[in-house]
């Protein structure tokens, strides 16, 4: 969402950010879902990666939230790491729906 805004600025002036497009992806889960939000960044002289991610209940409360350092990797293995960790912490917490 962020990239579509970001490009539609940039290539077109008369572009209007709407707020509906946040809102909508901004909902809770369902009943007994939880929602696992990750991410990963590079950063520095050194395009040093790091990931973290965040996991909220289906009251938007906080359960749990993790960041790592990568070194150094492709966009792809940033994406699929962040997946993987994110995954792997929601699987030994106990929860099934994401």
């Amino acid at each position: 969402m962020l990239w579509k805004h970001r490009c539609s600025t940039i290539m077109d002036v008369n572009y209007a950010f709407r707020t509906s497009e946040v809102t909508s992806r901004s909902q809770k889960p369902s009943l007994d879902w939880i929602k696992a939000n990750f991410d990963g960044a590079v950063g520095g002289i050194d395009s040093l990666v790091s990931a973290g991610g965040v996991i909220h209940d289906d009251q938007g409360r906080w359960v749990y939230g993790y960041a790592r350092r990568l070194g150094r990797c492709s966009g792809l293995m940033v994406e699929l790491w962040t997946a993987h960790d994110i995954l792997l912490a929601v699987w030994d917490l106990g929860f099934r729906q994401v």
